[in-house]
């Protein structure tokens, strides 16, 4: 809900979190039953929903309402600080040759704020963009990110790798007129850092935009 786009995400509405199992707590009545030749039990669909069990005591899906601790490690995730560059602040640039280097950019109109990233060059290029992120207490991380996307790449995915496990990566969808949410779940960091970034294996005049980068711990 926080990642919808323009702070348009306002809230969300919960049927039913106490509604358990208890006497009386069902739908319909044993005339309805009769009625409708049903030889079922009186039930109520909706004690699987509840924010509780059976004995009314609290589930951890309520840690669904908390802020993930700590929140976003990304540095610049949205490619805020800097304007208009080929170099943003938290960011590093890799190439297949430096003539390549060409096709990063920090460009207008993000998802969340006034910029995004950019891969694109009237040439084949492949680049990518990339951090390193250090410190980090291990435990399962879920990386995400908005991105717009031409199409007719080789290769154009989000990834995560060097967190003491294999390699990860999601492709990224084509979408060059709408936003689009990807996400890479259960990423498990053993060794207190990762590296996460953006490939791009492309041909000429193919283009990606990426935005409001985010990881966060989640267990």
């Amino acid at each position: 809900m926080k990642d919808v786009p323009n702070n348009r995400g306002r809230g969300i509405f919960w049927w039913e979190p106490t509604w358990l199992p208890v006497p009386g707590a069902n739908w319909g009545t044993d005339a309805g039953k009769l009625y409708n030749d049903d030889t079922g039990l009186l039930s109520n669909p909706w004690d699987n929903m509840t924010l509780f069990d059976f004995n009314g005591n609290l589930l951890s899906t309520v840690s669904v309402f908390t802020e993930p601790t700590p929140g976003n490690v990304v540095v610049n995730p949205s490619f805020e600080a800097d304007g208009w560059t080929t170099t943003p602040t938290g960011w590093n640039r890799w190439a297949a040759n430096s003539s390549m280097l060409s096709a990063i950019k920090v460009e207008s109109n993000g998802v969340t704020g006034s910029f995004k990233l950019t891969h694109w060059k009237d040439t084949a290029y492949e680049v990518s963009t990339y951090q390193t992120i250090t410190g980090l207490s291990n435990g399962t991380y879920t990386l995400t990110a908005w991105v717009l996307n031409s199409g007719g790449q080789n290769t154009v995915h989000l990834y995560a790798k060097n967190y003491g496990g294999p390699q990860r990566t999601v492709n990224l969808p084509t979408s060059p007129v709408k936003w689009v949410k990807v996400k890479i779940e259960n990423i498990n960091v053993t060794n207190g850092q990762i590296e996460i970034g953006v490939y791009s294996n492309a041909n000429a005049n193919n283009w990606m935009n990426l935005d409001h980068v985010k990881l966060y711990k989640t267990s």
